[in-house]
Order: C-alpha cells, then structure tokens, then sequence
C-alpha cells in the first residue's frame, strides 16, 4: 500500500535461491491471485491499470529473480534440458474413480492411500471442513473465497493442472501448499465470524451442520470409504459446533439482560461496558473449545494414521541405529578403504606429499542412493529430480537398464562403459560376481557389523574392494573418430568396442584423424 516494493523483492529472492521446484509454483499462483485482485479491485473496464499493476510486479519480480541468478539460472538451464520434460506423456483427462470418492476422506484426515499416488496430501481436520462449508453457506459475503475455492478444487479434479504445476514432467499436485493456504485463510475467516454476535450468523452454523449431515450422508450411500479416523473427526467438529451454539445462546441470553437492565436505569455507557466483557469471555471460550476440536482431531488421525493396531505407518520410520547402518554401505567402504588406506598410502610417500590425489570412480551393486556425498566420494549412482539428458542417451544407445532416467545405480558393470566413466574399484565379493579386468585388493574388507552390534534387525553390509586393471582417467585423448551414422548402424556390443577404440563425433574433423571402421570391418 505504500508502495514500496522491498518486501516483495526480498521474498522473490528467497523463493528463486531456495527452490526452483516450488518457485515455479509460487509464480503461477501469485499471477493468479495478482490478476484477479486487480480486476476485481479496478474493474475491467479499467484493464489498463490492470496492465500497469501487472507490469509493476514483472519489472520488481524480474529484479528479485536476478538477484538469485547465480544459484536459480544453472537450475533453469538444467531443467529446460531435462529429458523428463521433453518426453511426449499422454496425461488422461480425469483421475481414477478412487480418487474423487476418497477426497472428502482425505480433506479431513489424510486417512486413505488413494490420492497419494499424485502427491494430494491434505489432512485438513474437521474444523476446516467446517469452515469452507459456512463460507459457503453464508451467501452474502466472501465472494473471493468461494471463487478461490471452487476454481483450486477445479485444478485438484484433473491431472493436466497437476502435469502443468509439476514443471509438464508427470501429474502431481505438488501445489497442495496453495490449497491449504487457502483453506487455513477460509478456516479462519469463517471462525471469526461464527465468534461474533450477530443476527443471522447462528442460523448460518445451523445451516452448516446440516450440510455437513448431508455430505455424510452422500458419501456413506455411494459406498464411500469413510475411514474411521475421519468419522471421528467429524464427531468432535459437530461438538465444536454444539460448543459454538452454546456459547452464541449464552452470549444472547446475557445481552438481552443486560438491555434489560441498562432500560431501568440511566448508566447505559456501564451496561455497553459490561456487555462488551460479556461477548469478549463468550468469544474466548468458544475459540478456547474450537481449538480443542483441532488439537483432538489430529491426535485421532495421528493414532489411527501411526498407530501399530492400525495402519501402522510408524513402522517405516527408522531408528538412530538403522539410519547409522543404512548409511554406512558401500560409499563409507570406499572412504575409509580407498581414500583412507590404497591412496593415502600411495601418495603420502615423501616424493608425492602434497600432490593431488586421482580422480576415480567405484562401482558396486544396489548402491545406497546419495550417500556418497556424504562421505566426499565418486561414484556411478545418481538420484535428482533433474538429469542430464546426453546421460539418458547414452545409456539408451549401449542397452542400459536403468530404473528411471533420473535414477541409476551402475552401468551394468561392463567393463567397457566402466572405462569410459573413469571407474577404478568395484565395491562387492566374489559370489556377487566381479566385472571383467578386476583384481582384489588382498587385506581390505569392510563390514558395518561394529555398528549397534547388540541390536538386531539392521541392514548389514560387507564388501571387499577390486581393483581395475585397465583402468583410464576421468579425461583421455584418441586419435580415431566414429561417425554418429556408423554408430548408429552397429548393434550393442559393436557401439561398446567402437567407443573403445575411438570417439564419436557428430561432424568430420578432417583429416587429420582416422576414421574407424564400419560394424563388418
């Protein structure tokens, strides 16, 4: 309102350098909201100022974003290159039938697996449900809300908004946090007003209990699966409401004594007064038992939610000892075998102290994803929402099988795309079986048995480490070159020798490298 714009470029910065994921959402949503408030504020026939708002937010939104450049547009590059987003997906038109009738269910508790699929996570509590419903039901006021309402909800009902807010990779409503914004704007607009003393607000609360019934109602007869930790949270919202309605009666009862008295006398500014305590100790009470309501109705959804006699979802949260024993696999073997023991002792010598030591890479089965930057080492897992998409190529064209392109563990350990990638150790056992060219490296071994050793049930790992024999550095030279046609033309395992033996190139380099051969010579 006083128009300066410090505060907003401050909160672009911090959204653009924290996370372009959800930075993207926010700009979709903050358009939104910014138009329709212009518009209903300055009116349409005022589109210019409209115009003029808008470009006022783009110039101080643009000005906020580069200051987050240097961390935001390496981000944005990756992902404009990212093969996830240039894949053509078919997003169908609705979602699975389980989906609309377990919404409700969810709203109020989070209580079914149905919507997690597309990341509709909710778990609102019965007090919000009932605070949309009275914005609704009282149809003079709020009208921004209801629309705000309605048009989200629209988004939440088809898997096009959830693909286009998820950056066109998959559909996922992601976006969840803007819904629940609102919904916690409505929860507490609506509270407000059921608080206060007013003529037609009790028959407002009636009229939303009786919606409430109906919803109920509806979804039991359509064969809804209404969990159990929704029934009881809708129970402790309808004695909110009776709690709600009590306090209102009460509140009206001592005003119209109060007028009462304050006609038989003279001292009316005593009696306002006095009625003024009244309505603050009856609003009090009433927020006192609504808060109640919330702070019971997450109890109940968290103790049918974790409970070990319900769902028993505590069961997938780990201990100190399996987090310490997950994590203490294959990238803490080669911390403590490789750089702690072969390279350390080969380059503390006299003649290499303080030389750099040499780049490599470990491969091995099934590797704990991440970890290795946990302990400061190189390997061929990768696990990001963005990846590199001349990667995804690459493990297309050499028959890969690989989880998901934004996901691998290995490069099916074959000897020749290991050299490739600068691979040097193998990370495994015998019986595992050993990529072709390693050798064991004789006395070292790990094992995180030492770890909790007194406690059972841990995911234990041992391994030993190999060495390759033929082992290239992370950067090498060839003087042979391999046509992208010629490539193209040879099956699997010719591309595999061919990149041993030369470099692919998209273009001729001239003459002054020789050109490899076709698949039949």
């Amino acid at each position: 309102r006083s128009k300066r714009p410090g505060l907003f470029l401050v909160m672009v910065f911090v959204a653009a350098v924290s996370n372009f994921y959800f930075f993207y959402m926010m700009v979709i949503m903050t358009v939104l909201y910014a138009v329709w408030r212009s518009v209903r504020r300055n009116g349409v026939r005022q589109f210019g100022r409209v115009l003029l708002d808008g470009a006022a937010f783009l110039w101080y939104g643009l000005i906020g974003t580069l200051m987050a450049s240097v961390v935001f547009l390496p981000v944005v590059l990756r992902f404009l290159q990212d093969p996830r987003t240039a894949d053509n997906k078919s997003v169908p038109l609705l979602w699975p039938l389980r989906y609309y009738r377990n919404f409700l269910d969810c709203f109020l508790t989070n209580g079914t697996s149905a919507l997690s699929e597309s990341w509709t996570y909710m778990g609102f509590g019965a007090v919000a449900l009932l605070g949309v419903i009275y914005i609704f039901v009282n149809r003079k006021r709020n009208f921004d809300l209801k629309a705000a309402f309605i048009g989200l909800t629209c988004l939440l009902m088809t898997p096009l908004a959830g693909f286009v807010l998820n950056g066109f990779s998959y559909p996922a409503n992601r976006w969840m946090w803007a819904y629940a914004l609102l919904v916690a704007f409505m929860t507490a607009t609506a509270v407000s007003e059921m608080t206060e003393a007013g003529t037609g607000t009790t028959g407002t609360i009636i009229m939303t209990t009786f919606v409430l019934a109906v919803c109920i109602c509806v979804c039991v007869f359509w064969e809804y699966t209404f969990s159990r930790a929704s029934a009881q949270a809708v129970v402790i919202a309808l004695f909110g409401l009776a709690a709600v309605l009590a306090g209102r009666a009460v509140l009206l009862e001592r005003v119209v004594k109060r007028r009462q008295s304050a006609a038989g006398t003279d001292d009316s500014e005593t009696a306002q007064e006095s009625l003024g305590a009244v309505k603050r100790n009856i609003t009090v009470r009433v927020q006192a038992v609504l808060l109640a309501c919330v702070l019971l109705t997450a109890a109940s959804a968290g103790y049918f939610d974790f409970s070990a006699k319900r769902s028993a979802k505590i069961c997938e949260y780990l201990s100190r000892a399996q987090v310490e024993t997950q994590t203490a696999k294959d990238a803490a073997a080669a911390a403590q075998l490789i750089d702690g023991n072969l390279l350390k002792s080969e380059f503390d010598t006299e003649e290499k102290t303080g030389s750099p030591k040499p780049f490599y890479r470990y491969t091995t089965y099934n590797p704990e994803n991440n970890t290795s930057l946990l302990y400061g080492v190189s390997n061929t897992q990768y696990y990001w929402s963005l990846s590199n998409p001349n990667s995804a190529q690459f493990f297309s064209e050499t028959g890969q099988l690989n989880r998901m392109i934004h996901q691998y563990d290995n490069l099916d350990d074959r000897t020749f795309l290991n050299e490739i990638a600068g691979v040097r150790y193998f990370l495994g056992n015998d019986q595992e079986g050993v990529p072709f060219g390693y050798v064991k490296k004789e006395g070292l071994s790990y094992s995180n048995e030492d770890l909790w050793k007194d406690t059972d049930n841990l995911d234990r790992y041992s391994c030993e480490i190999y060495e390759n024999q033929y082992a290239l550095p992370i950067g090498f030279t060839s003087d042979k070159w391999l046509s992208r046609k010629d490539y193209e033309a040879m099956d699997i395992p010719q591309r595999q020798q061919a990149l041993m033996q030369g470099i692919l190139l998209e273009e001729d380099p001239g003459e002054s490298f020789k050109k490899l051969g076709t698949a039949q010579n």
